[in-house]
C-alpha cells in the first residue's frame, strides 16, 4: 500500500512537469510575437534572448524533474524487490527456527526438514540379491543428510548393511545386529554433523566446498565352516585434500548368529597370533627395495599387538592389514598379508 501511494505521487508530479513545459512554450511564443511587433532591432533581440532564456530554464527544469522521477521509480522498484526478499527470508528463517517440519515422499523414501534437518532414504529395492554358500542377502542402504542453518548440505552419511533372507535363527540374529548397528552408528555421526555445520557457517557464502561425509559399503561376505564373515569398507571425508579409507569386519557364528572374535576361532594364543602376523609384515618391510615403507615401519610393527582387530576372512585364509599412514604413505593404501586357515588352526 505504501509503494502504491508513492507511485501515485510520482504520477501527479509528472502531470505538473508536463503542464509547466507547455506553459513555458506558450510564454516563449508570446515573446516572439511581441518582438515581431516592436519598433527596434534591440528590442527584438532582447525579447528573443529573454524567450530563449525562459525556454532553456523550462527544459532544464523538465530534464531535472525527469531524472528525479526516474531515480524515484528505480528506488521504489528496488525497495519493493528488497521487501519481497526480506519477507521471503523471514518466512524461511521462522520455519527453521521454530522447528517446523515438512514431509514429502520420494521414490526412495521419506524426506524430513526442520531445525535439525536430515533426510533418510531406504533403497533396498535397488540392490540385487547375492548368494554365498547357501545364504542369500540383499545390501540395504540408509542415507542421512544434515544441513546447516543456511540450507547448505553439511554432512552426508551412507550406511550399507546386509539383510539376509529366510527365517533361520542365525540370519535373524545377524539382521537384528545390523538394525542396531545402523541406529548406533548414525547417532555416532551427530558430533561430526555439528562440526560440519559450524565449519560451513564460518566460510563465505560464495565458497564452494564439499560436505563432510562417510560412505560404508558391504565389501565382502565369506562363509567358512562355522562362521560368517562380513567386511565393510568406507571412505570418510572431513575436509582437506582427500578423505580416509576405512574397514570394519564382523564375524558371526553359524550356530546362533552371535558375534564372535577371530581369537576365539583360532588355536593360537593371542601372543602366538601376534608373533605370526608380525613376522609376515616384517618380511615385507625387510624385503622392500623400493623404499615404499616408512623408516620406522619395523618399530611400529614390533609395538603392535592388535593384529586380529584388523583382519577379515577370504576363501584362501585370513587377511591381516595395516591402515594408510601406519607403516607406509597414504598412496600405498592398505598393506596386507594373507595367512592360510591351516596355519591359524582354523
Amino acid at each position: 500500500m505504501k509503494n502504491k501511494g508513492k507511485i501515485n505521487e510520482i504520477k501527479k508530479a509528472k502531470g505538473k512537469m508536463v503542464g509547466s513545459g507547455i506553459l513555458a512554450l506558450l510564454l516563449a511564443g508570446s515573446l516572439c510575437l511581441a518582438g515581431c511587433g516592436g519598433n527596434g532591432q534591440g528590442e527584438d533581440e532582447t525579447a528573443w534572448e529573454d524567450a530563449q532564456s525562459e525556454v532553456a530554464q523550462s527544459e532544464e527544469t523538465e530534464s531535472a524533474s525527469a531524472v528525479e522521477t526516474s531515480t524515484e521509480n528505480a528506488a521504489i522498484e528496488s525497495a519493493a524487490i528488497e521487501s519481497t526478499v526480506i519477507e521471503s527470508n523471514a518466512i524461511e528463517s521462522t520455519a527453521v527456527e521454530s522447528g517446523q517440519e515438512s514431509t514429502s515422499q520420494t521414490e526412495e523414501g521419506s524426506v524430513q526438514a526442520g531445525e535439525n534437518i536430515w533426510e533418510s532414504v531406504q533403497a533396498a529395492e535397488e540392490a540385487e540379491a547375492v548368494t554365498v554358500e547357501g545364504y542369500t542377502y540383499r545390501p540395504e542402504r540408509e542415507t542421512r543428510i544434515w544441513y546447516a542453518s543456511n540450507g547448505q548440505e553439511a554432512c552426508k552419511v551412507i550406511l550399507e548393511r546386509p539383510v539376509f533372507e529366510g527365517t533361520a535363527p542365525e540370519t535373524d540374529a545377524i539382521n537384528a545386529f545390523y538394525e542396531e548397528w545402523t541406529a548406533d552408528k548414525m547417532e555416532e555421526y551427530e558430533p561430526l554433523a555439528d562440526e560440519a555445520r559450524d565449519w560451513i557457517l564460518s566460510l563465505g557464502e560464495e565458497e564452494l566446498i564439499a560436505p563432510y561425509g562417510d560412505e560404508v559399503t558391504v565389501a565382502k561376505v565369506t562363509v567358512r565352516d562355522q562362521v560368517i564373515g562380513i567386511l565393510h569398507e568406507s571412505y570418510l571425508y572431513t575436509g582437506g585434500a582427500h578423505g580416509m579409507p576405512g574397514r570394519e569386519s564382523h564375524l558371526f557364528s553359524r550356530a546362533d548368529g552371535k558375534e564372535v572374535t577371530l581369537q576365539s576361532l583360532t588355536a593360537l594364543s593371542e601372543e602366538e597370533l601376534n608373533e605370526l602376523v608380525r613376522s609376515r609384515f616384517l618380511a615385507l618391510v625387510e624385503g622392500d627395495e623400493a623404499g615404499g615403507f616408512f623408516g620406522d615401519a619395523a618399530d611400529t610393527l614390533n609395538a603392535k599387538t592388535d593384529f586380529a582387530q584388523f583382519s577379515y576372512l577370504t576363501e584362501d585364509g585370513v587377511v591381516f592389514y595395516t591402515t594408510p599412514y601406519e607403516i607406509a604413505p597414504y598412496a600405498a593404501g592398505y598393506t596386507e598379508v594373507t595367512i592360510p586357515y591351516e596355519e591359524l588352526g582354523m
